[in-house]
């Protein structure tokens, strides 16, 4: 039998994990979202998930995950969802975009919202690795 779900208000907080950077993987496809945290196994990353923008804004506002990665074409996604993170959120520098469409336009458009890398799915690992690096340095804890 499956325990209850709970609030994201309700989840304690990880013990012993002071050093671990927190990374949010927006992603509706739930297999996007286990490549990447098995990507992320075995280093200082530790992996939160959101099925759509909704949840990613949820996350983010309780969590304060220390960088994004986000599906530019999920629900709640794209464009508007970067322009919460980078504006209301401050996650400027921090948002890696994900998308299995190669589209200058779109590399332009998520460039110029605030998105630090545009990645193409399935992501390199130590591309992506790298690039979430990156992101974290960025974070005023880091």
């Amino acid at each position: 039998m499956r325990p209850p779900r709970r609030h994201l208000h309700e989840v304690a907080e990880p013990q012993g994990r002071e050093s671990q950077a927190r990374l949010l993987v927006a992603d509706d496809d739930r297999r996007v979202r286990m490549l990447v945290r098995a990507q992320m196994a075995g280093t200082e990353i530790d992996v939160l998930e959101a099925a759509d923008g909704h949840h990613a804004l949820l996350r983010v506002e309780f969590e304060a995950p220390d960088a994004v990665v986000l599906d530019w074409r999920m629900p709640g996604g794209g464009l508007p969802l970067v322009r919460a993170l980078v504006g209301t959120h401050r996650l400027g520098g921090r948002v890696i975009m994900l998308s299995s469409i190669v589209d200058p336009r779109d590399r332009l458009e998520a460039r110029r919202a605030g998105v630090a890398r545009y990645l193409v799915k399935p992501p390199d690992r130590d591309v992506l690795l790298a690039a979430v690096r990156a992101a974290v340095a960025h974070s005023p804890v880091a």
